[in-house]
């Protein structure tokens, strides 16, 4: 067998390590911190949803920038343990115009720039299978959850903003943890979502061939297929998810058009928010943040 790290990769990793069983203790010890009861009233609380590479990144980027709205970050990702500590000891987060609505795969630079969460989330829903039908987890096991969400909401005073494509998987334990929870869903043209996931497979792995985020229920099964059409099936998959959870409680969900958005940001934002407001959810906008001259991005270009 052939060693592809070289010894300063090796040095590298074994110096992380301990850095990281670290990192991972504390937010374990922070996971046990108890939430006081008078944080414990919803806020109000918006997931954005859709495929990968659909757009999910900037249109929270863009919420953030023209909402009253606090969101999990890059800082709160650090902590992932207790997020709410950051509005804690810091107060709420004046918000910063972010310089670019940029994103690298919906990975972003600064301490207050947009995060998936993904270690917050895996703490309450299993990392395989990401699919988490109705009754398949212990929905007390989830109180926790809504216990953080809560938190960062009432000590920030406005509503909390989360995006995270995996969450299109788990939406029916979503909806009942936090019955105030609205759901945002931002969809695309196929083809563009299929080629900008082609596009983020060969970026992270040097090959289109090698799966690229979320893994919608069967997704075994379409190994054997084309990129593309595993691309496409990934897509269908994760909207067919959130159809199906959407049934359930329809209406607490909106509908986004990344083209829509594109053309004509301002007035999709001001469409949310008067869809938030219409559910008791005080999201409001903020004065003289127009996004129109900010988001000059094609509808088909990637996110």
């Amino acid at each position: 067998m052939v060693c592809i790290w070289s010894a300063g990769d090796r040095a590298q990793s074994v110096r992380r390590m301990p850095l990281r069983a670290l990192w991972s203790a504390g937010n374990d010890l922070l996971s046990r911190l108890p939430v006081p009861h008078a944080w414990h009233r919803p806020h109000g609380a918006l997931f954005i949803l859709g495929a990968p590479r659909s757009g999910t990144t900037v249109l929270t980027q863009s919420l953030v920038y023209a909402c009253e709205v606090e969101s999990f970050t890059n800082l709160h990702a650090a902590v992932y343990g207790a997020p709410w500590l950051i509005e804690m000891l810091l107060g709420p987060w004046p918000v910063f115009p972010p310089g670019s609505f940029m994103s690298r795969r919906g990975r972003t630079r600064g301490l207050m720039g947009a995060h998936e969460g993904a270690r917050f989330h895996y703490r309450f829903f299993p990392h395989e299978p990401q699919a988490v039908p109705p009754g398949t987890v212990d929905l007390q096991d989830c109180l926790a959850l809504r216990r953080n969400v809560r938190a960062m909401a009432a000590l920030a005073k406005r509503p909390v903003v989360i995006k995270n494509v995996a969450n299109g998987l788990r939406l029916c334990v979503l909806a009942q943890v936090l019955p105030e929870a609205l759901f945002i869903v931002l969809r695309r043209d196929e083809d563009a979502i299929v080629r900008s996931l082609l596009a983020a497979r060969r970026n992270e792995s040097g090959t289109e061939s090698a799966w690229f985020s979320v893994k919608p229920r069967g997704w075994q099964k379409v190994r054997g297929r084309e990129p593309a059409d595993q691309a496409r099936w990934q897509s269908r998959a994760v909207y067919a998810a959130i159809a199906s959870a959407r049934s359930r409680c329809p209406g607490r969900f909106h509908d986004v058009d990344y083209r829509d958005f594109c053309s004509n940001p301002d007035a999709v934002i001001a469409g949310i928010a008067d869809f938030a407001c219409s559910h008791g959810c005080g999201l409001h906008l903020r004065r003289n943040a127009p996004l129109a001259h900010m988001i000059r991005r094609p509808a088909g270009v990637a996110p």
